[in-house]
């Protein structure tokens, strides 16, 4: 466990480990039923440091020549606590008898050692989720140390995990652990923000509304700079900063900034389908301006119209509720959504609008029977 290591190495070190392990230059890693082994790139070249289990307790060995133990075997034991399936099993990919304990050490740090045999995979947070994703490695430990533990794992993790539940309850929760200091660290959550855009810190921009205040400049130049990003990035970027920008430009007695629906009227090109713009004016309390702001886009952004007529149908009720559940059965069709307009409407009511979308769309729908 991560506790355990804090207690088997001096801080620096520990530190220095992690470096390694998330520098991905922890590689040709194995386990062996006498301990762990692996391939290190140090900054003066590859080491070799190894674990061994022993009736003491664990015996690590590296060939740095440093005082054990060293900052390499630490990257070893942090690939194993953080990704103990990333190695590969030495007695059945390697070799079919393992050395004696006696023997171990000299084997492994021997030239002809056949470490081209050992997979070299990459941490499994860069590859995108496959099925459930990966539990965050942080989930039941949130680590103390804010922004620079994000900012670290920003670069290593795949953009597919962040948008997994799991991932954003674990990050909240790490999060609130660092609530008390993140007012002084404001300029380092946008730089987060801008580099990372796939990560959802939306929330987070509330709490820094007073801090945000004096970085205004700062948000502008960046949104300014966004449509000279790469394009891949041109459109989350502007979307993260102008998110930002609803905290940054809030007035001090609440309501809408005019600076804010400025940028929004100013940046429409990184507000496909209006959708931000309609819920900052919904969550300031003028939701019918957002559902008429949302319903005349409804016919320039076919590729967000499902997107769209999900927000108008959380945000209406009744009669008018009922009109959009019906357009969005009629746009994307489901045979559960006509099951739950049928519950809604009763027998005759459903009849009618069966008969009335028959005689109306006959020969592009075909039958309602089989409904």
């Amino acid at each position: 466990t991560l506790e355990s290591l804090a207690a088997f190495f001096p801080r620096p070190r520990l530190d220095q480990g992690r470096d390694y392990w998330s520098g991905e230059r922890v590689c040709h890693r194995i386990a062996t039923r006498h301990g762990l082994a692996c391939r290190l790139q140090g900054y003066q070249g590859y080491y070799i440091p190894t674990v061994q289990t022993v009736r003491q307790g664990l015996m690590p060995r590296c060939d740095c020549d440093r005082p054990q133990p060293c900052a390499h075997v630490a990257g070893l034991l942090w690939a194993w606590v953080m990704d103990p399936e990333g190695f590969a099993d030495g007695e059945r990919v390697v070799f079919t008898a393992v050395p004696t304990a006696r023997d171990y050490w000299p084997w492994l740090s021997h030239t002809p050692f056949p470490w081209e045999r050992i997979p070299e995979s990459a941490p499994p947070w860069l590859k995108p989720p496959q099925g459930s994703p990966l539990a965050p490695p942080w989930s039941t430990q949130p680590p103390p140390d804010g922004y620079r533990w994000l900012r670290q794992w920003a670069s290593l993790v795949h953009p597919g995990y962040w948008a997994d539940a799991t991932w954003q309850k674990a990050l909240w929760k790490t999060l609130e652990a660092a609530a008390g200091r993140m007012g002084q660290d404001a300029a380092d959550w946008l730089a987060i923000a801008w580099h990372s855009p796939e990560i959802p810190l939306e929330p987070l921009w509330p709490r820094l509304a007073p801090a945000l205040a004096p970085m205004r400049p700062l948000l502008l130049g960046w949104l300014a700079q966004a449509a000279l990003s790469d394009p891949a990035l041109a459109l989350p970027r502007a979307a993260a900063m102008l998110a930002a920008a609803e905290a940054a430009f809030a007035p001090p007695t609440g309501g809408l900034s005019r600076e804010v629906l400025a940028l929004y009227r100013l940046y429409r090109w990184a507000d496909p389908g209006c959708l931000r713009q309609a819920r900052y004016w919904a969550a300031h309390g003028r939701q019918r301006a957002a559902i008429r702001l949302l319903e005349r886009q409804l016919s320039h952004w076919p590729p967000l119209r499902a997107e769209i007529r999900a927000q108008l149908i959380a945000w209406t009720e009744g009669e008018e509720q009922l009109g959009h559940l019906v357009a969005d059965a009629l746009e994307h069709p489901a045979a559960h959504k006509w099951a739950d307009i049928a519950a809604r409407l009763g027998p005759e009511r459903w009849q009618a609008l069966r008969d009335q979308l028959d005689a109306a769309h006959r020969e592009e729908m075909g039958s309602w029977d089989a409904l």
